[in-house]
């Protein structure tokens, strides 16, 4: 049997690459090592370096607790990459995560870690900065009295008075920051603006609405947007009236196995009220009461407290010295149940609820909750400074 075999020639691809390792083996060498070179070359010319800024976010903090100092709000990072490389990163979606799932309170060392999408080609070459402290500490819950700030101070106010609503807020954050804040301030109010174009007339008010200044903390946990509200009155249909007896300061609500050994201050003094001008011939001392609420404090120990007070609905505003207090508490000896110190209970059911709100304690000196709003009891104009007397009456 016999085949017939046909010869196949070879493509011409395949010849020219025969030749290429045979004939011209030389040149093929050189044209490969150009062609290597110039990959090289133009590589490493389109590498450039980009500066940017990524914003820092922490993650996983322990509920009870709550960063008490300055962190960084961004991080700068270096880049080393070809341009397109670069210039195809999303870096709108780049943060640096802090994880603090671990964080104990006080001082923690902290190293950021990138995320987001980076392409392998591109390095990191600079981190700015590397590490950082955060300080943390436990996270509290107090009532704060609110107070507005007046553009021109309170002189601006001349003869008028003021209530704002609600009066007191509460707020979280960290205790160290929250032990040292006693009032919230609004942000700022051109009383002289406002009050321009208002009827000169004892009944003429106004209302104007404000938010808390920008100027507050960020490690305090509050509502920034929650809306204010301030209302001018004309100051006629009140008068001014000095008390000059001291007054006893109750103090109550402290926990069953705790007791009161020492205060250094047990009564208010200087004491000025407005009071409505048909009230006045009627009004007495009951109508004003001083109290401490001892509520927040859990454990013995040194305390700063705020002194308080309830008034009745003829009262617009009361100053007093001075505006807080130290108390030393002990734990109680003995198993009996004790009752609250001084006076009991608040008889103002609004007040009441408010008094029962716990707002942290602090072992050596932290502040209690501040002056609180008692039902139909008005600020009066100006508000109380930190170091005098709980509302001034003009």
């Amino acid at each position: 049997m016999k085949f017939n075999l046909k010869k196949i020639n070879p493509s011409p691809v395949i010849i020219f690459i025969k030749n290429m390792f045979t004939k011209d083996l030389s040149m093929t060498l050189t044209a490969f090592i150009i062609t290597v070179f110039v990959y090289i070359y133009v590589g490493l010319e389109n590498r450039e370096e980009k500066i940017i800024k990524i914003p820092i976010v922490i993650s996983s903090i322990g509920q009870n607790l709550s960063i008490s100092s300055d962190i960084p709000s961004s991080l700068q990072l270096t880049l080393l990459g070809g341009r397109n490389s670069l210039s195809n990163i999303d870096y709108g979606k780049l943060s640096a995560r802090i994880n603090l799932k671990g964080a104990k309170m006080g001082d923690n060392d902290v190293t950021p870690v990138i995320d987001g999408y980076l392409p392998s080609s591109v390095q990191v070459t600079s981190i700015i900065p590397e590490h950082f402290i955060v300080k943390v500490d436990e996270k509290i819950s107090k009532l704060v009295s609110v107070s507005p700030e007046f553009i021109g101070g309170d002189d601006a106010l001349g003869d008028w008075a003021y209530s704002i609503s609600p009066r007191v807020e509460r707020v979280q954050g960290p205790r160290n920051i929250l032990n040292e804040l006693i009032t919230l301030r609004t942000q700022p109010i051109d009383v002289k603006k406002t009050l321009s174009n208002v009827s000169g007339d004892e009944n003429a008010k106004i209302e104007k609405i404000v938010k808390i200044s920008n100027n507050i903390s960020p490690y305090i946990d509050i509502d920034r947007e929650k809306e204010f509200s301030i209302i001018f009155r004309k100051n006629e249909g009140y008068v001014k009236k000095s008390i000059f007896n001291a007054v006893k300061i109750n103090f109550m609500n402290l926990k069953d196995n705790l007791e009161m050994k020492e205060a250094d201050v047990l009564s208010v003094k200087n004491i000025v009220v407005n009071v409505q001008k048909k009230k006045e011939q009627s009004f007495q001392l009951k109508d004003i009461y001083f109290y401490v609420d001892l509520s927040g404090i859990i454990e013995p120990g040194n305390y700063k407290a705020n002194i308080l007070y309830t008034a009745s609905q003829d009262v617009q505003g009361v100053s007093f010295m001075p505006l807080t207090l130290k108390v030393t508490i002990v734990a109680k000896s003995g198993n009996s149940v004790g009752t609250n110190v001084g006076g009991g209970k608040i008889s103002n059911p609004e007040e009441e609820s408010i008094s029962e709100d716990i707002v942290g304690s602090e072992s050596k000196s932290g502040d209690m909750s501040p002056p609180q709003e008692a039902k139909g009891v008005q600020d009066q104009s100006p508000q109380p400074k930190e170091e005098k007397a709980g509302d001034v009456v003009q």
